[in-house]
């Protein structure tokens, strides 16, 4: 799959406008191309108050080669809803970390699990170590009512 600077192209749901600008004669003003291009994307549903929440970390490759990406296992990351922060760890679905070799033109894409704290709700700021900040809605979990269990022998209640 190639990309087109300009572009949109729609990556679990999500649209994101490529704007890949790579120096050659009709731009020789611009600095060289990073050869990978990693974006955070925001789930597309709201994630509930209390629970676990998942991001999608993306990275194109840029170049006219084949390159090699490691996502790391842990992310330090940032949640912030008007004056309230918390410091979270986003961690990769396969905790042991993972390389990854993209073709030119294509993307590869892994997914980072979080904490969601019970009391956030509305609209939430994630700001991921050295990647791009997204929102996220994130609905009320009322208090007294966790995550309902789906598996009701291993979740039942002492009596």
């Amino acid at each position: 799959m190639v990309f087109k600077a300009g572009r949109i192209i729609r990556l679990e749901g999500q649209q994101i406008r490529v704007a890949f600008v790579r120096p050659g004669p009709d731009n020789p003003a611009s600095a060289p191309a990073q050869e990978v291009t990693c974006v955070l994307v925001s789930p597309t549903q709201p994630l509930t108050a209390g629970t676990r929440g998942g991001v999608w970390l993306y990275c194109l490759n840029n170049s006219s080669n084949e390159v090699s990406r490691t996502f790391e296992p842990d992310l330090n990351g940032t949640l912030t809803s008007g004056s309230n922060s918390f410091k979270t760890v986003l961690m990769l679905t396969n905790r042991s970390g993972i390389e990854a070799t993209i073709a030119p033109g294509s993307f590869v894409k892994q997914e980072y699990l979080f904490d969601v704290p019970p009391t956030l709700g509305g609209q939430v700021t994630l700001d991921a170590s050295n990647y791009n900040q997204v929102v996220i809605l994130v609905k009320n979990n009322p208090a007294g009512h966790p995550r309902p269990c789906r598996h009701r022998q291993r979740c039942r209640q002492p009596t």
